[in-house]
């Protein structure tokens, strides 16, 4: 598809208002909005937000929980993770094609209906169970982003010998370290402190 191509063409909206017809018929949703790029569906505790990416064409879902302690949108990968953590398949969809749209649509209009009646529903164990895969989520991206690439640097310290940079590394980010981590932790701060005493009676 050319960046001439009009999006009226994919028959986005026709797609949603067909594929996920049960928010309405089965949960009491209705829906308030709808353009191109973006479908929204409003029930009295939850709204519910489809999007086709204007720039990226991926398709997403999110629900919010309104009046919950946090406004917070949960897509699809959290929700998967924290109601049915036995399923083991996608959860990204992107496509600027007529026919994998639909196609994508009504993969996750089936993984809603079948694992999300809960949430849809606004119940609180829902809500919480999300919300727990959604902290879960964010912790293994700081993980990956921020805690990795220290213990990277930590461990070639410790292959090193180089107890002081272990402290210094290790020290940083304690409350990430694993049982092991933490010894080798124990165990560079020990060499830190004899060396530096070895050091002042050599003086």
């Amino acid at each position: 598809m050319t960046s001439q191509t009009p999006r009226e063409e994919l028959e986005f909206v026709e797609g949603v208002t067909e594929l996920f017809r049960f928010l309405e018929t089965e949960y009491g949703y209705r829906q308030t909005h709808s353009d191109p790029t973006l479908v929204v569906y409003e029930s009295r505790r939850m709204d519910v937000n489809i999007r086709h990416g204007l720039l990226s064409y991926e398709v997403e879902f999110n629900i919010l929980r309104r009046r919950w302690r946090r406004k917070t949108w949960y897509g699809l990968p959290e929700i998967l993770e924290g109601l049915a953590p036995e399923y083991k398949g996608g959860s990204f969809y992107q496509t600027s094609g007529k026919h994998l749209l639909r196609q994508s649509l009504a993969s996750i209009a089936e993984l809603i209906r079948t694992y999300a009646s809960p949430l849809l529903g606004g119940a609180d164990e829902a809500v919480r169970l999300v919300e727990t895969a959604r902290r879960k989520g964010e912790e293994r991206m700081t993980e990956h982003y921020a805690i990795r690439p220290v213990k990277d640097r930590a461990h070639d310290a410790w292959r090193e010998r180089d107890f002081e940079r272990v402290v210094a590394l290790y020290t940083s980010i304690e409350s990430h370290l694993s049982s092991l981590e933490r010894r080798q932790l124990d165990y560079a701060k020990e060499r830190s402190m004899k060396r530096h005493g070895d050091s002042h009676l050599s003086e």
